[in-house]
This record gives C-alpha cells, sequence and structure tokens, in this order.
C-alpha cells in the first residue's frame, strides 16, 4: 500500500532533489526549477508542522473539555439531588427548576418480580 500522507510527499520530493543534484547543471533552467521546488517543499513542511501542532492542541482542548463537562456534571447531579431534598422528590416546583423528580437512569427501571411460592413449586 502507498503512503499518501504529507510527511511522505515532503519525504519524497526531498529524495527526488537529493538524487537530480548532480544533474541539474546538465539541464537546462533546472537550477531555478530547483529552487522553486526547494522552496515550496519548504512552506508544505512548515504548514504541515504547522497542522501537526494544531492537531496536538485540539487533542489537548478536547480532553480538558471532556473533563470540564464531567465535573460539570457531577456538580449539578450533586446540586440536584440538594433540590430533591430540600421541595421532596414529588413536588411540582423542582420540574420548574428543570430538575427530575428522580434520576434519569433510574426511571425506566422496574422492581424485580420475586416469585411466589407457586411459582417455585411447578
Amino acid at each position: 500500500m502507498r503512503d499518501t500522507s504529507f510527511a511522505d510527499k515532503i519525504s519524497q520530493c526531498e529524495v527526488t532533489l537529493q538524487s537530480l543534484e548532480s544533474e541539474v547543471p546538465n539541464i537546462p533552467g533546472g537550477e531555478t526549477y530547483v529552487a522553486e521546488v526547494r522552496q515550496r517543499v519548504e512552506a508544505l513542511r512548515t504548514s504541515q508542522e504547522g497542522v501537526q501542532t494544531l492537531r496536538g492542541q485540539l487533542t489537548e482542548a478536547v480532553i480538558v473539555r471532556r473533563l470540564r463537562n464531567r465535573e460539570a456534571s457531577a456538580s449539578l447531579r450533586h446540586l440536584a439531588a440538594v433540590v430533591r431534598a430540600r421541595f421532596g422528590f414529588d413536588n411540582p416546583v423542582i420540574e420548574s427548576f428543570n430538575i427530575r423528580s428522580e434520576h434519569r437512569g433510574k426511571k425506566g427501571r422496574k422492581p424485580k418480580v420475586k416469585p411466589t411460592v407457586e411459582q417455585k413449586t411447578a
């Protein structure tokens, strides 16, 4: 499989320039073209380094965002528990604060049905 990353393209250009280095004087106008290619490859390298730096910063920012989201969610759950305890679980006032009367995860759970004596013997 052929590698088509920008780092590989930069490397391929450098290898091509190095292999042509001894033949450049024999090519009419070759020095001009080689200088232009070197300049553009260096600009590409600079751009690629900038992209890599930004990619690293983005990764760090995402990690910080996830951490802050967990912290904010935990604080909000704690506040909701305090509000439920203060106003009562069945009080409709807490719905106006955008706090549910019970935790969403527990809402759909049904209590376990214990088998009766008749079901055990059957």
